[in-house]
């Protein structure tokens, strides 16, 4: 299976057009997400570009945060802790600037892993930030949306 790991940022006037704008730089705006919590199964290749175009109206099971201001600064990320053996989790954050979420992140994801008695042996990560002067939102989103339509065909066997 294929997850897409990124993020990207979108301004607008409207707080959901600036959203929009994110996932479609994403190229997955014109998808349906439903949101997952934070397991990363086995067998999983993470990549950070898409590999061809989502369908209209696809449904994605997607791990995501997002951020969305009108004035000031702030941050959002998402962090992939592999674990031995395969697979792993997802943690997500947001905060007042790319800094505290890169620290923040790097914590919970190994608190986590120390909670499961997993070993922890990368660790993956995207934090956007964003900022506004007041005129229009900007909007920042972290995603790892999971692609299976976008996975091989398995050879079929003739009976």
């Amino acid at each position: 299976m294929l997850v897409y790991f990124n993020g990207a940022k979108g301004r607008s006037i409207h707080k959901l057009n600036a959203f929009d704008k994110a996932l479609t730089e994403l190229g997955i705006g014109n998808a349906n997400l439903i949101k997952l919590s934070s397991v990363l199964p086995v067998n999983v290749k993470v990549i950070r570009e898409l590999p061809r175009e989502i369908k209209i109206g696809e449904i994605i099971p997607a791990v995501y945060v997002d951020v969305c201001i009108k004035e000031g600064r702030a941050a959002c990320g998402l962090v992939i802790g592999y674990r031995k053996g395969g697979g792993g989790l997802f943690y997500e954050y947001k905060g007042n600037n790319k800094e505290e979420v890169n620290k923040i992140l790097e914590e919970m994801i190994e608190e986590a892993f120390e909670i499961r008695e997993w070993e922890l042996t990368k660790i993956d990560k995207v934090v956007v930030e964003v900022e506004s002067d007041g005129k229009e939102y900007e909007c920042g989103v972290v995603i790892a949306a999971f692609l299976y339509s976008h996975m091989p065909e398995s050879p079929r066997v003739k009976v």
